[in-house]
């Protein structure tokens, strides 16, 4: 991969990772390019002919954020004392970028590999026990600083790392195979649809990465499908919990609920919704 494919590379994968509209993602591709050419204009940490971007070694990419903090840390900036923008670096701008990219080299590569696995899959409860075993390399600037890789703590960091890509890798799979639509109502605002697990994340770990287990519903349906006010039927149309009768004369409820009764999900491209998983779901919503 190129420095220009790496680049655009990296600043999709950081889009998805920061919050909407935060512009980190740009924000840290330009530290990125203001730390090359520092580090070419003063002949540090870099080989004349290379790139920050072409870096792939985990612990040389630890080591260049530490030099970069370092650096950052002198009164006059340091390799960093030409750059007009010195925000970049006075607000340790610069050192939160190499430890960001080198976060997407580890969990690109990582995701790559878990979503090609679920592009070819044919067997729902194989592919989440084969994604389960996708493991994350144990890089150090995945975690605090504080915090050593090899310790106890910095193990059950990493740990909590891959649960959190986990369930970013399971909403890909859930919209992708509803084709970024909720099931319920069509919606295709992505910022508020929601990929439900039928069968709860916490309480079913067999099922966690088992696409069947997912619905793509918007929030307000999630919502409510998560606290079994709702649920689907055998025939995967929704049902409602005797606990909303009470809202029945609701106009808002109306037209937000009650005019769906009865309606037939849209169905995903592959991996139906699990009936046995729904109706474990249904025994918790009193219909």
């Amino acid at each position: 991969m190129g420095i220009a494919s790496t680049e655009k590379h990296y600043l999709a994968f950081s889009s998805e990772i920061h919050a909407e509209g935060s512009n980190t993602a740009p924000s840290y591709v330009a530290a990125l390019k203001k730390i090359d050419t520092a580090l070419h204009q003063h002949g540090a940490f870099l080989a004349p002919d290379e790139s920050v971007w072409e870096i792939r070694d985990v612990e040389r990419l630890a080591a260049l954020y530490e030099f970069v903090k370092g650096e950052q840390k002198k009164d006059d900036g340091g390799v960093f004392c030409n750059e007009p923008s010195k925000s970049y670096w006075k607000k340790g701008f610069c050192s939160a970028a190499v430890k960001d990219f080198s976060q997407f080299l580890t969990l690109a590569e990582r995701q790559h590999s878990m979503i090609a696995q679920f592009e070819v899959a044919k067997d729902a409860q194989q592919l989440a026990q084969d994604l389960e075993k996708v493991k994350i390399v144990p890089n150090p600037l995945l975690i605090p600083d504080d915090i050593a890789v090899n310790t106890p703590e910095g193990k059950s960091k990493i740990k909590e790392v891959q649960v959190r890509q986990n369930q970013h890798i399971f909403r890909k799979m859930i919209l992708s195979i509803y084709q970024g639509q909720c099931c319920l109502t069509g919606l295709s605002v992505q910022e508020v649809l929601r990929a439900s697990h039928i069968s709860a994340w916490a309480s079913d770990t067999k099922n966690r990465m088992n696409p069947e287990n997912g619905l793509c519903l918007s929030a307000t349906y999630d919502a409510a499908f998560d606290r079994h006010l709702i649920s689907f039927d055998e025939d995967y149309r929704l049902i409602f919990a005797s606990s909303l009768k009470e809202h029945y004369t609701n106009e808002a409820f109306k037209e937000q609920f009650q005019r769906l009764h009865g309606k037939k999900i849209t169905m995903p491209i592959k991996f139906l919704p699990s009936q046995e998983l729904l109706a474990k779901h249904r025994e918790y919503s009193i219909v």
